[in-house]
């Protein structure tokens, strides 16, 4: 199974794509995702939640929820209500 860990300070935005990506097409070696250290705001959790609704296979995700204010928050929950395979979320 694959982790990431954060995104590469180099090209954060390039990487985050990849990810999505990732999350869209379901792949199976990606479970855990870590993006608590990221400057990933609401133009960022966004889309992230959208690829949420439809990933099957992510089972782990740490986000910060500072940074991506009530409209992120609310986007992200709304993923949740549908995602049935994350089984631990962490958010500070």
């Amino acid at each position: 199974m694959d982790t990431i860990n954060s995104l590469n300070p180099m090209d954060p935005e390039e990487e985050f794509k990849i990810f999505l990506q990732r999350l869209i097409l379901n792949d199976q070696t990606l479970d855990n995702l870590d993006l608590y250290d990221s400057q990933i705001g609401v133009e960022g959790i966004e889309p992230l939640s959208e690829a949420l609704k439809e990933n099957q296979t992510l089972t782990n995700l740490k986000v910060t929820g500072k940074r991506f204010g009530d409209k992120g928050t609310q986007a992200l929950s709304e993923a949740l209500k549908v995602n049935q395979t994350l089984t631990r979320i962490g958010t500070l």
